[in-house]
């Protein structure tokens, strides 16, 4: 879509056309339109939008969350795992 911004000529592209469909690329340009009329830059608000996706997928609450629980059921495994080991070893050493 070729579109003017604070007097300079852009162009923006929607897509692949076998893998966008002309019904979501219509979809997209009005949603392009809306934001012009609002008055901002839709190349700029596309890639901050796609800068965004990769950083919020790796600092997410959940993902830190998930994060978080594996850490503590490996040391808790392994915690259990060397009380267990010295636990044989008092044994052992009670015998000897």
């Amino acid at each position: 879509m070729n579109y003017r911004f604070e007097g300079k000529a852009k162009t923006m592209a929607m897509g692949v056309f076998p893998l966008i469909t002309l019904a979501v690329a219509r979809e997209k340009r009005e949603a392009t339109r809306k934001l012009l009329a609002a008055g901002s830059d839709p190349t700029a608000t596309r890639k901050e939008a796609e800068a965004r996706e990769p950083f919020e997928a790796t600092t997410g609450f959940r993902t830190v969350a998930e994060e978080w629980l594996a850490k503590r059921e490996r040391e808790t495994v392994e915690k259990r795992l060397w009380q267990g080991v010295s636990l044989r070893n008092r044994h052992r050493a009670g015998r000897a």
